[in-house]
């Protein structure tokens, strides 16, 4: 009898497992993202937002065709003033200079703004008139309090224009 011979097949490299080198990128993936504390600094990011501009209705109501479109919509202005040190300090509605005392309040006061508002005129868009000096967080926290709205027709409140103003003066 005569017994074969098998030729060994030489290995040139090293195989790597593919499997686990993606495993590990994705846990280290993981673990940056869950970690990730941004400086103070970068919280306070300065947007560049186009200017608010009156919302516009589709047609005017044939029973009113002497008035002006822009005349029969309401917008509500509230003006967010900074503390020194970037927290919110002063939530005002402009229109008449009332003040809230704190972020429920405010969205109190919003609410019943709303419900009382003109059936023929009722309140769609709201600008936010903001302190340069205040931090994005407070900023998106009264952001989503006006979020929270609901109009009287049960939809929810989301025209909000956030523009800078000088309420407190230049900032320093």
């Amino acid at each position: 009898m005569s017994r074969r011979r098998r030729r060994r097949v030489k290995q040139d490299g090293v195989t790597l497992n593919m499997a686990a080198m993606l495993d590990m990128a994705f846990q280290l993936l993981a673990f940056f993202i869950a970690t990730f504390k941004p400086m103070t600094i970068e919280q306070q990011i300065a947007l560049k937002l186009p200017p608010p501009e009156r919302i516009r209705s589709e047609a005017p109501s044939k029973a009113e065709p002497s008035k002006d479109v822009l005349t029969l919509l309401t917008t509500m202005r509230v003006g967010l003033e900074a503390s020194p040190d970037g927290m919110l300090a002063n939530i005002t509605f402009l229109e008449d200079g009332s003040r809230a005392r704190n972020l429920d309040d405010f969205y109190s006061k919003m609410k019943t703004r709303i419900e009382k508002a003109d059936k023929g005129t009722p309140i769609e868009q709201v600008i936010l008139e903001i302190d340069p000096r205040l931090n994005l967080q407070s900023t998106m926290e009264v952001m989503d309090r006006c979020l929270q709205q609901k109009l009287p027709d049960g939809k929810q409140l989301t025209k909000i224009s956030p523009v800078l103003s000088n309420l407190a003066g230049p900032a320093k």
